[in-house]
């Protein structure tokens, strides 16, 4: 296995592991997902380690310098910014979810 490859394995799963182990932690002492919304924080980057990991390998081999060497940001603006957009309206509908309530007369959930 090359050290390149070596490298992305340790740094993905040292990720991961930090990550997700925070949520554990905190799932063990009763805080979910539904309880305190910045735990997303560190639930999404362990599920983004792999993206993560792969950045941080190449910058520490010395084969990218900069997030520029990766992703061409001045190539389509258009591009940049309807995917800036759909990332926008995705985390707004992460943080803006209706609460429903229980009817028990119903027994159905409404908004």
């Amino acid at each position: 296995m090359s050290k390149l490859t070596k490298n992305y394995l340790s740094f993905t799963f040292l990720i991961m592991l930090i990550c997700w182990g925070i949520c554990l932690i905190c799932s063990l002492g009763g805080i979910t997902l539904n309880d305190n919304k910045w735990l997303y924080v560190p639930y999404l980057s362990g599920g983004w380690s792999p993206t993560i990991a792969s950045y941080l390998s190449l910058k520490s081999n010395c084969i990218v310098n900069s997030l520029s060497g990766i992703y061409i940001v001045h190539d389509n603006i258009w591009g940049n910014l309807t995917a800036a957009i759909i990332l926008i309206l995705c985390s707004c509908a992460f943080v803006k979810k209706p609460k429903r309530r229980y009817s028990p007369s119903n027994r159905v959930y409404t908004a």
